[in-house]
């Protein structure tokens, strides 16, 4: 029986994409609201739940910063959402 799938995109194509974290500060009753319509986000490819100031880290891959903006637009924009802070990543030092 087959459970699930899923897709491994080759470094050659993830190389190539612009990548941020980003901090969410969210209302706490609609965080599950939230992480719902993050995972309906094709381009966000982890969700993590945090401690400290922000709830939420997001790492969003994009081909362009010009698509990465208008999906943290996307992402600002969801109901509950209260505050991010966002970290482009300019280069991998090191990754296992």
């Amino acid at each position: 029986m087959i459970k699930a799938y899923s897709v491994v995109l080759g470094n050659e194509y993830t190389n190539q994409l612009v990548s941020a974290n980003v901090s969410l500060k969210v209302k706490p009753n609609l965080r599950q609201t939230i992480c719902i319509a993050l995972r309906k986000i094709h381009q966000i490819s982890h969700i993590y739940s945090i401690s400290g100031e922000y709830d939420l880290l997001v790492t969003i891959q994009a081909q362009t910063l010009e698509k990465l903006s208008a999906i943290l637009n996307i992402v600002c924009s969801l109901e509950g959402v209260e505050r991010t802070n966002s970290s482009i990543m300019l280069d991998t030092i090191f990754e296992r």
